[in-house]
């Protein structure tokens, strides 16, 4: 619901809209709104591939390179979606990624990140989104992994064109890969062309 405050005694719900999926986080840029919604998808590659181009046309969904569709048969999808709060009545932007349950958002004036945490690689990937308000567009841009999980939005940080992530690796998480100690880790990543190419 998008509601008018003007007179707080007497509020005015000037649009509604319903989105599928169930709402993780938002943020507000300028006069656009960005949410983050998580949807179920299961099934072999053909069904998955058949429900994320039905659910976006081809050119808006966008699927980690590294995804093993033989290793994984169900996903977490997310939508974000922008909404216009300064043309109510333009259509929602939209765009469809793959990801994974747990999860934190962090925004700038530019751009909107996407962390999911993946608990077969004990590692967090980042999606990043750039923006455009005056449109209330999103288009996906590059995404990257860091060993580990991070706390919340608070562990990500943009300043100066560099993102900047903590995370931390528990000792004793994998059987199969002991981690005799715990560690954390500072990474940052090339933010202002696009690429999240790892700086150090």
């Amino acid at each position: 619901l998008v509601t008018d405050m003007a007179d707080a005694s007497a509020p005015i719900t000037l649009r509604e809209l319903n989105l599928d999926g169930g709402y993780s986080d938002s943020r507000k840029v300028e006069n656009a709104v960005y949410l983050a919604l998580q949807s179920w998808v299961d099934g072999d590659r053909s069904d998955v591939e058949e429900r994320l181009t039905a659910h976006n046309p081809c050119d808006r969904v966008y699927v980690p390179s590294d995804l093993d569709p033989e290793e994984n048969s169900s996903f977490i999808s997310w939508d974000i979606v922008g909404v216009s709060l300064s043309n109510l009545s333009e259509e929602p932007e939209m765009v469809t990624v793959i990801g994974s349950y747990r999860s934190a958002v962090y925004a700038t004036p530019e751009h909107f990140y996407l962390s999911n945490y993946f608990f077969e690689k004990e590692s967090t990937g980042i999606y990043l989104f750039d923006l455009d308000p005056s449109k209330a567009s999103v288009t996906p841009r590059s995404n990257a992994i860091v060993s580990g999980t991070i706390v919340n939005q608070f562990s990500m940080d943009e300043t100066n064109g560099v993102f900047r992530i903590v995370s931390t690796r528990a000792a004793g998480w994998t059987a199969d890969d002991p981690v005799l100690e715990t560690r954390n880790y500072l990474t940052t990543f090339r933010a202002n062309d696009g690429s999240l190419t790892r700086l150090g």
